[in-house]
């Protein structure tokens, strides 16, 4: 079964289900309808939810590589399209090194759960 569509302003699915909205209300609170920053917000949410080693998890390594991750992966959307911006690559770079070195450490620790970090999140072993 495929993800249920998300929802603004916190609303889980059943919520609005129960609250009985109005389709006009309905698209309201639809992620599509949402500003990029709730939807960059919605998607590091959803990329702490997934790496979580326990419901109050933020800042075990799994969970900053998410966070990094997402990040890199809009950033570098943005570069795409603006591929002069010469401010936002050097920032992109910074990223990509604060998680190799994130991910240095998690192998040099734990090689289990950095072998199951690579899977989740479909990156290659790089890491020397």
């Amino acid at each position: 079964m495929a993800d249920p569509k998300p929802l603004r302003y916190r609303l889980k699915v059943g919520e609005a289900a129960t609250m009985d909205l109005t389709p006009a209300m309905s698209r309201v609170v639809d992620i599509v309808n949402a500003s990029q920053s709730e939807v960059n917000q919605y998607d590091l949410a959803r990329a702490v939810e997934k790496s979580q080693r326990h419901i109050s998890d933020t800042g075990s390594p799994e969970v900053q590589v998410a966070v990094l991750t997402t990040r890199i992966t809009r950033l570098a959307a943005h570069l795409k399209e603006n591929h002069k911006d010469r401010h936002s690559h050097r920032g992109l770079m910074g990223l990509v090194n604060q998680r190799r070195k994130m991910m240095q450490y998690l192998k040099k620790k734990d090689l289990t759960r950095y072998s199951s970090l690579l899977k989740e999140l479909n990156l290659r072993d790089n890491i020397k």
